[in-house]
């Protein structure tokens, strides 16, 4: 009878504790995808966030002359907020003919409305509740753009005007433009 000395194979104790390594790291990678997930849409609400503060301001610079004429008082647009309606100067397709400046204003504040709630591209916004203000004092235009988000954190609201801005909330955030005209 002939023995050998040296193990051939693997014994079930080794793949036992192989499996268990294989499935710590794929739970890993899975909460790290959600993670991720998480982390991109928040990246979005932002981003869109931007965009519609950073369009309120080009069109306010682009009929700086309508806006200092009518001297808009505060404004607000969005969920929760009296809508503007579309002055019959402008079209659906986003063109205006207004040959005054408060029509000129209204389309502005009208179209900036649509993008917030998204109405102009798909129906639908990226942004959950979200509100826009817009308020015009001494040559200096404040926008400030508000939408909740997912998880909770502390106010977003750093100004007066700002915590008029949107619902009061722990998941509250925004994006706060001002420039000068």
């Amino acid at each position: 009878m002939r023995r050998f000395s040296k193990q051939q194979g693997i014994s079930l104790i080794e793949v036992m504790i192989t499996a268990v390594v294989i499935s710590i790291a794929l739970l890993g990678l899975a909460a790290m995808q959600g993670i991720s997930k998480f982390s991109s849409f928040e990246a979005q609400q932002r981003t869109l966030a931007l965009y519609t503060a950073n369009d309120l301001v080009e069109r306010v610079l682009i009929n700086r002359s309508s806006w200092e004429a009518a001297q808009p008082t505060s404004s607000a647009v969005g969920t929760g907020q009296t809508a503007i309606a579309r002055p019959n100067c402008g079209q659906t397709t986003g063109l205006s003919t207004c040959a005054t400046d408060a029509l000129r204003v209204q389309f502005d504040l009208f179209s900036w409305q649509e993008s917030i709630l998204g109405s102009s591209v798909s129906g639908a916004s990226g942004l959950l509740s979200p509100v826009g203000c817009v308020d015009l004092q001494n040559q200096t235009l404040t926008v400030v753009v508000s939408w909740l988000g997912r998880q909770q954190t502390s106010d977003a609201a750093a100004t007066a005007f700002a915590q008029g801005c949107g619902t009061a909330s722990s998941q509250r955030r925004q994006i706060t433009m001002t420039t000068l005209l």
